[in-house]
Parts: C-alpha cells; structure tokens; sequence
C-alpha cells in the first residue's frame, strides 16, 4: 500500500487511491454544457448520450476505451482510437474533416487519409450503435454539414467529468474547503494511468501534456488545502513519495518544504530546500523559484509559520494567493472565416502601435456595431495577433452586455473572475472599491492583453480597465459608448455590414468548404447563381451572423435529402411568421425582396393552383421582368417557393398573404395580362399534348377545353391548373 492509499489521519483504505503518474496543466479548458435539459451533478455517473437513449461511459485518462449499455466495444487500432478521441475532446461541435486529419495525422497524411476517415467513421457508428439500421442516420456520431459531431453529454467523458469537479473546487475553496478538498479527490480517482496511453498523433501529444500538467495542478491544490486544514503529517508522508518520483517539481518541493515547518521539523525542510537548489542548479543551472526562497528564510529567520492554501478567515477578506502554472492565456479560438475586415484590421494595428510605442498610455480600442457584425470575432482575431507582444497574460471576459436571459455581467464578478485568472481569491465580502484596487495592483508593472466582450455600458467597463501603461485593453459592444472616447481616450472603430462582394465570398467560402467535407461531385456548382447568392446576402443584412445562419441553409439545400428538409424548414417559419404576424404585417423576409422578385411572388399567388410549369410562368411575365428564372431560384432558395419537377407552387400558409399583397399592388390591367398570358400558354400546352397523342381535334381555342379527348392526356395537376387558371381570367376581366 503506497502513501496514496492513506486517509488523512494515516489509515489505509477508504481514500480513493489516485496514480502518481502526472495529469494534466491548468490551462482553462471550458468544460461543455450537459447537454439539453440535463440536470446531472458533474460528478455523477455517466448517463445517457444525448437524444441516442445509450448509456455511454468514455475514459481517456489511461487506456482509451468506451462502454455502451455495459458492454465495451472494440475501438480499433491506434489510429481509429486516435480519430475517436479527436471526436471526444470536441464533443459536441462540428470537427471539419481538415482538422481531424490534422489532429490524428499532423501535416504529412498519407494519400488515402480521406478513405481512412470514412472507415473509421463507418466502424465506430457499427460499434458505437449496434443496433441502428444500415444506411439509417446515426444519433451519436452524425456529420451536420459542417463536420463530424460526437453528440455525448460532458460527464459521460471522464476528461471532462475531473475538469467539472476541478472546477466545483475552485469555487469552494474560499467559503467550504473541505468540500473543495473532497471534489480534488474525486477528480485525482479519475485517473487510471497515463493520459491517452498508445494514441498517437499531434492533438492527442498536446492533451497528453495539456492532462498530465492538470493532474499535478490538482495535486498541489490538494495538497495545499490539506495544509490549510492542518492535516500537515498526512500532507507529509504523500509529498514525500511524490517528490521523489518528480524531483524537479518546485511547487510541489516547496508544498514539502511548507508541511515540514508546520509540523515543526525545520532542519528537515532546511534540509529539503538545500537539496532542491543544489537539484536546479546541477541540472538546470538556475535557482530556486522566489517563493520558496522566501520560505527558507521565513524558516532561518525562525518567523512564525502561517497555513496556507484557499482556506482563509471570513473577516480578512482575502484568501492568500493561489500559485498559476502559467500566466493566463484565456483568448478564445479565433474564427477562420474573417472575410472583407482587412481594412479594420490594419487600422486596429495601427491605432494599438502608436499608443504601444508612445509607452504613455495604454492602448485601449473599442469596436462597436451592430448585433451580428462581426464585433466579436474581429477582437479575438486582432488579440491573437497582439498576444506575442504580452508575455504576462491574456485575460478575456464576456460581460454579457447582448444577452437578455441573465443580464450583464456585475463589476464584482467580472473582478471575481480575473483576480482568480491573476491568481487571487477573494471574498465576496470584499467591496467593490477593494476588489478594484487589488486588479489594478496585481495589473501593474505587467504587460497583459484584456478583452472585454459585449459590453453594456461605460459604467460596467471602467473599472476594469488597467491603471497603469504596459496594458492593452479590446472593447466590444453595440452601444456608442461616448465616455469610453471622451473619459478614457479610447480609439473607437464602428463595424458595419460587409460589402457585397465579400458578403458573397463569406458564403461560397463556408458552403464551398462544407461540400467538399461531404465529397459533394457537385461542389460550388450546387451553389445558386452568382445574382441569387447575392440577392440572398442582401436580404440576410450583409451581416457575419446571418450570413453563417444563411450558409447553413444552403448546405442542407445542396443535397436531395438536405434540400427537402431546407424547404419544409424555409415554408415552415415562413408559415408561423404569417400566422403570428397576420396578413397586414410582410412575413420574414418577404419586406425585403427586391421590387421586381416580390411582383414576381405575388404573379405566383394570383392563381389557387396546386402548381404551375416553370416555362409558363416566365411566358407570363417574361414581357415586364426579364431574367425571370433567376427571381424564381431565389424564391426557391429562400423557401418561399415550393418546386417540384419543373413545377412551382408558392407555400400554401403564404397564399392568402401574397393574393392580399396582389390585389394591393398591382393594377387590375396589369393581373389580366398576366391571367390571359398564363390562361393563352396552358391552353397551347394542352393542344400540344393533344397533337401529340394523335388525338388533336378538328376545333380550337379554349373550346378544345371540354373535349373528353383532351381530360383524357392530362394529368390532375394539368387539368386542376388549367381550369383554375381560366376560373382567374374570366374573373379578373370581371373586376378590371
């Protein structure tokens, strides 16, 4: 029984025992939501994958495996377990099929990379769902357009199931640390061996560091909650097995060093900081880090020891300070698609250089604009580049100030949240006024980037600005925000909608990319014309959001099955937007069609037909709106228009809207024509079928309309059309 397998006060049995082996580093890594609905603890057991009804238990601390409803399949060989755990630590998010190859193979695949991933996609569904059909969709490994999604919840994974009892620590290492100390437990019996043991590749390289890193952060929390707790003796005989094994661990030597004072065994921590420095400077040739020589001397000097930890005295106000493994690096992943913001881009640069270079101030830039311009994802871009220049940090808080669900986030946790990125606890007792003096302290004499997303106002932002030069600041929110300007010399830069051509760009970019994921023959050439994509941009607002929402859409409609499912999607909203609204107010986005598409769409509804031919509507309006193909396919697309076999029909629910619309807008003369045309054009089809089938009869014109030989060559389709189109004729030449 090793040292690991004691309680606190030296019994052997009832602590999980946790592998020495390192886990992983504190690098923040957000856990993932537990999916819709689910209320589970984040330590609980694993449950059931998400809308799949299996019980899923996956494990990549140690050997890679999977259980589903108790059984433990076969994930394959290194590669295809490689290619599963990609899919694990990106659960639940579209993985395009570039960054899988590169995470399971880095940049030098070999030529059948792309049969490969169909294999192992194929053997993982069998393996995964035994049960589902052949050639049916699969619920828990399904490709949504974009890239493969694993749909699991995050504590069917035990990754993800430490870094939520990790994070549950952290937050009640100031008020309850025995909780805090019992969640780090349960997060170190997690382990099972080395991090993803046998899988290759450069992904599962960085979470193998990325883990084992984690899993010593754990430990010297742990370890200085015990302390903290004034279990010194236990703390003892666990550090000093561990540091034997991880000698050149200073955090956790000083962890030693600490316990051995509080037990009051001084010349063996003296002893201990001797051996560590001679250690550092054999092997590395530096000296031991400030903190711990700080220690010695506190020890030589014979001052009292004090505990240390999290655990603190409520009327102090402050915990004493946590150790970072790294400076903090919390910038999010920056978008790959950043189409037609060059422009603002170099004039980000350059308004951040001059304030660096002036060393008098330090930068602080706000780009507002609109919801859905791109604010956003324009700062997280310019702060990766800007990152180099801040070797203290990157710190990146969402204020909130675009949601109405929880409101903006308070001054107090915002400061909350970035003193513990900087390295501090406080008290929630502690005043504003302190909390702010104390991030502007911890901020100064540093060079630290700090984005501040989705403002609300002036107010919330000041005072989380620095106090002292050295310090960028990256401002983003929808409001003019004339006292950031005014008060706090910021530079602002307003974010509009793109231009056309880049707008259109955005779109084949991100649908041209998804195709080609799907092996798609047709490529871009699934695309609408050049004219619709563009009119499509147009009425989406040119704006990045809607443009990506606008992608998605045309992805789906790009394929046969996706294409049934955009149109019943398409005429669905269009169908609630008109029962909402009524027939007084234009259902989206029918206010913003072009003038000569809308005439278009109300042609269409003139006539209580199931369908129309395609030719004989650009017969009937061909003479006032020429390209009338092209009004069509955007009518199409937007799902306002249903076509089936060169027939068009518009949405029924949208009919009585757009008859309305008719009557309103078009002049009587001008729906007789379109009548006649249309009533003259199936007339002449009709009399060409007859021709055809030999049985033309000797009479013309619309008498032919009654003969049994005609009802006899049409369809239901051709006959109802035929006769309603006459029915609308006759009676709009009543009404003109």
């Amino acid at each position: 029984m090793t040292e690991h397998d004691r309680l606190p006060n030296g019994k052997p049995g009832r602590r999980p025992p946790h592998p020495l082996t390192p886990g992983a580093s504190d690098a923040k890594r957000p856990p993932g939501p537990h999916g819709p609905g689910s209320q589970t603890h984040p330590g609980a057991p694993p449950g059931t994958a998400s809308g799949t009804g299996r019980d899923v238990d996956i494990r990549l601390l140690g050997q890679v495996a999977a259980s589903v409803d108790g059984h433990r399949p076969s994930l394959g060989g290194s590669r295809q377990r490689a290619f599963f755990s990609a899919l694990v630590l990106q659960a639940n998010r579209s993985v395009s099929q570039e960054e899988i190859i590169h995470a399971v193979w880095g940049n030098q695949p070999p030529d059948s990379v792309t049969s490969s991933v169909h294999t192992y996609v194929s053997r993982l569904r069998r393996v995964l769902e035994p049960d589902r059909r052949p050639r049916s969709a699969s619920a828990l490994l399904e490709f949504d357009g974009l890239g493969y999604r694993l749909n699991i919840d995050t504590d069917q994974v035990d990754v993800h199931r430490v870094e939520a009892h990790v994070e549950t620590g952290k937050r009640h290492i100031p008020q309850a640390p025995r909780t805090a100390l019992t969640e780090f437990e349960r997060a170190l019996a997690l382990w099972r061996g080395r991090p993803l043991v046998g899988i290759p590749g450069p992904l599962a390289e960085i979470e193998r560091s990325r883990l084992e890193e984690l899993h010593f952060t754990i430990l010297e929390m742990r370890f200085d909650l015990m302390l903290s707790l004034g279990m010194h003796n236990e703390a003892v005989h666990e550090l000093s097995s561990l540091t034997q094994r991880h000698p050149l661990r200073e955090r956790l030597r000083g962890l030693l060093i600490h316990a051995y004072s509080l037990c009051g065994r001084r010349a063996e921590a003296l002893a201990e900081f001797q051996n560590l420095r001679r250690e550092l400077v054999q092997q590395l040739g530096i000296e031991p880090n400030e903190e711990v020589q700080h220690q010695h001397m506190r020890i030589l000097r014979g001052e009292p020891v004090l505990a240390r930890g999290g655990h603190h005295d409520p009327s102090a106000g402050i915990t004493s300070p946590l150790l970072l493994a790294a400076p903090p690096a919390q910038l999010p992943r920056a978008h790959p698609d950043l189409v037609g913001r060059d422009h603002e881009v170099q004039l980000l640069r350059t308004m951040a250089s001059e304030d660096l270079v002036s060393a008098k101030y330090a930068p602080l830039l706000y780009i507002d604009g609109a919801a859905g311009t791109g604010k956003s994802a324009l700062a997280v871009r310019l702060a990766h580049e800007m990152a180099a220049h801040f070797p203290d940090g990157q710190l990146y808080v969402d204020l909130r100030g675009d949601t109405t669900s929880k409101g903006p986030l308070g001054t107090e946790q915002a400061l909350q949240h970035m003193l513990f990125s900087l390295g501090q606890m406080a008290s929630n007792a502690l005043p504003a006024e302190s909390l702010i003096g104390l991030y502007r302290s911890l901020t100064a004499g540093k060079k630290m980037l700090v984005v501040l997303d989705n403002a609300f106002s002036h107010e919330q932002v000041r005072p989380l600005l620095p106090g002292a030069p050295g310090c960028a600041v990256i401002v983003t929110g929808r409001d003019t925000m004339t006292g950031l300007v005014t008060m706090e010399g910021a530079r602002r830069l307003t974010l509009g909608p793109l231009r056309s051509e880049d707008a259109v760009l955005l779109v084949k970019r991100s649908v041209g990319r998804a195709l080609r994921q799907q092996h798609n023959a047709l490529g871009e050439s699934a695309l609408p014309s050049r004219w619709v994509l563009s009119e499509l941009c147009r009425i989406h607002g040119y704006t990045p959001l809607a443009l990506h929402d606008l992608s998605k859409h045309l992805i789906r409609f790009a394929t046969t099955e996706g294409r049934c499912a955009a149109d019943a999607e398409s005429a669905r909203a269009a169908a609630e937007a008109v029962t909402a609204t009524g027939t007084r107010n234009a259902p989206w986005p029918y206010g913003r069609l072009g003038r000569e598409t809308a005439r278009v769409l109300r042609a269409l509804g003139m006539f209580s037909v199931p369908s129309l031919p395609r030719d004989a509507v650009a017969a009937m309006l061909g003479p006032e709106i020429p390209l009338v193909d092209r009004h069509l396919d955007l009518l199409v697309v937007l799902g306002l228009v249903g076509e089936e076999g060169g027939r068009l029909c518009v949405v029924p629910r949208l009919r009585a809207y757009t008859r309305e619309e008719g009557l309103r807008e078009d002049p009587p003369g001008t729906r007789f024509l379109w009548a006649r045309r249309m009533a003259h054009h199936c007339t002449a089809a009709v009399l060409r079928s007859l021709h055809a089938s030999g049985r033309c009869p000797d009479g013309r014109g619309p008498a032919v309309l009654h003969a049994r030989t005609g009802a006899a060559v049409l369809t239901a389709a051709e006959r109802a059309a035929l006769c309603a189109v006459v029915a609308e004729a006759a009676r709009v030449a009543r009404d003109r």
